[in-house]
């Protein structure tokens, strides 16, 4: 069965009030950007505020568990 045939279209339109759908997401984005003027990316940078690189992200998430880590130990520890 043929995706086209069967119309599964996974990909709707992200913005409020549009009922289109899409067999690919390319068609998607460019339905978002021709029809809305939408670009999905650039919102997605506006929401984040501060550019993060990968690493700082990496560092944080490893500081996050070392201090969980930590926080478990300690507690077990306390138990015993």
């Amino acid at each position: 069965m043929s995706l086209y045939s069967s119309r599964i279209r996974p990909f709707k339109c992200r913005l409020e009030g549009c009922e289109a759908d899409f067999n690919e997401m390319a068609n998607r984005n460019a339905h978002e950007k021709n029809v809305h003027k939408y670009d999905y990316k650039k919102a997605m940078k506006e929401l984040e505020g501060p550019a993060t690189t990968p690493s700082s992200c990496i560092k944080q998430d490893l500081e996050d568990s070392a201090a969980f880590l930590e926080l478990s130990s300690n507690t077990h520890q306390q138990m015993i």
